[in-house]
């Protein structure tokens, strides 16, 4: 994977949680009697999203570094 893809990733797993908290929000707004439960809904959401963000990003450095590494100790 190159660091290119990489970042295509890691943006596109940004947007796809921007776009779920702003469908919770929505839903929380126009369905008022279940307002409590979809904002805890998506709070839960975030801090999952935001979770799987930073470990897939993390693994994803790590990954990078692994073949730079092989790349220059194969030259």
């Amino acid at each position: 994977m190159t660091r290119a893809a990489a970042d295509r990733l890691l943006r596109w797993l940004l947007f796809s949680t921007v776009v779920g908290v702003v469908i919770v929000v929505v839903l929380a707004i126009v369905v008022a009697e279940q307002r409590g439960l979809l904002l805890v809904v998506g709070g839960v959401y975030l801090l999952t999203s935001m979770a799987a963000y930073f470990t897939v990003r993390r693994n994803l450095e790590r990954e990078l570094a692994r073949r730079q590494r092989q790349e220059i100790e194969g030259e």
